[in-house]
């Protein structure tokens, strides 16, 4: 696991923290379609609206709404249906196909390589996911028990194939060209050239900051024209392994990708198979203790200092009472945090352990939100 780093300076405020990522116009529209599609309980093969429709409703033109709706169509959540103009055509609400976000949660991992020891702690992770949830429904009905079944199957899958794949070999290197799956890639002239993107450098040199080059370097290099270059910048923003900065000399840079789209996209899949709401924020909630923790094992004084600085700016956007109000804050919630905090006191080395450990045994609520997925 990689070691966790925070920015030097201090954070001025949590809200900062919560305002740290602005998405391009198009991946926005995909975020928000998306998260809209969840809400309303991933309503199946319904239509989205006219491409005039949804540029009035999020209030962008007409390309950024055709841009979002191919990376809704290369995430699998929507497809085109073409056609004269009227009801039956446009872009409509997909079923999450389960082995195709099980690939795009593949790619993540296998971008950043993966060991033995790591394989095996994620895998301990999910027990103990699963044996919390089977706390929590020990009396309820076999419905919720089947769901919950349902919902951890996407991350035995995953898991499954991951160890599969490494057969003895003990680890797998990084590779930027798996973030895709082949036929992701393959179905358009922009998959084709973000492949090729993807091939460009190591994952190490990829996760540092790689000058891609500009809109007219991508036509020029890859042979194509400016509407299929920019569809392929477009999916590699939408993943979060990209970004494009304005000003001469700049372009696309690579970036390691961010897990909040994949986190989306997971949400997105188990609320297309019908699980309930509460199910998988709960595995979620729990998931996010057992990863704490284990980042906490690793860490050092230093990063401790850093958790108790961004600790302390959380405490006081707390004491201003702009997030402590929050409806958010349920008394569950509030439990949830009482366990994070206290996995993690347990887990910090014993040189560290005062640094982060408060000065009162009192703990204050929190939630951290990722796109679509509230930890609380």
């Amino acid at each position: 696991m990689q070691q966790i780093r925070f920015p030097q300076n201090e954070f001025q405020s949590f809200e900062a923290l919560m305002l740290a990522e602005v998405d391009k116009a198009a991946c926005r529209i995909a975020r928000l379609i998306e998260e809209d599609l969840i809400v309303r309980g991933w309503p199946q093969d319904a239509s989205l609206g006219s491409e005039v429709e949804l540029a009035e409703r999020y209030g962008d033109g007409r390309t950024l709404v055709c841009e979002a709706v191919r990376i809704l169509e290369v995430r699998g959540t929507a497809r085109m249906v073409r056609g004269p103009s009227g009801p039956n055509s446009g872009p409509r609400v997909r079923e999450v196909d389960h082995s195709r976000t099980a690939t795009f949660l593949m790619g993540f991992v296998l971008f950043f390589g993966t060991t033995e020891p790591q394989l095996g702690e994620a895998e301990e992770a999910i027990q103990c996911v699963r044996y919390g949830l089977c706390d929590d429904i020990r009396n309820d009905a076999d419905l919720v028990v089947e769901q919950v079944s349902a919902a951890l199957e996407l991350f035995d899958d995953v898991l499954g194939a991951i160890r599969q794949m490494m057969s003895g070999n003990g680890a797998i290197p990084g590779n930027p060209a798996v973030l895709f799956a082949p036929e992701v890639l393959n179905c358009s002239r922009a998959g084709q050239i973000t492949e090729r993107i993807l091939r460009e450098c190591t994952a190490e040199q990829w996760a540092q900051g790689h000058r891609l080059g500009s809109e007219e370097d991508l036509c020029f290099r890859y042979g194509a024209d400016r509407g299929a270059s920019r569809q392929a910048v477009r999916v590699l923003e939408s993943a979060g392994a990209a970004e494009t900065s304005c000003g001469r000399g700049r372009g696309l840079v690579s970036r390691a990708p961010r897990a909040g789209a994949v986190a989306r996209l997971v949400s997105c899949l188990l609320a297309s198979s019908g699980i309930h709401p509460d199910i998988f924020m709960r595995i979620f909630q729990l998931l996010s203790v057992e990863v704490v923790a284990l980042a906490a094992e690793r860490a050092t004084r230093t990063t401790c200092q850093q958790i108790a600085t961004a600790l302390s700016s959380l405490r006081r956007a707390l004491d201003r009472g702009r997030i402590r109000d929050s409806p958010q804050f349920s008394p569950s919630r509030k439990r949830h945090w009482k366990r994070w905090r206290n996995r993690c006191w347990r887990s910090l080395p014993k040189a560290c352990d005062a640094t982060l450990r408060p000065e009162s045994s009192k703990g204050f609520p929190f939630s951290v939100s990722c796109t679509s997925c509230t930890f609380g």
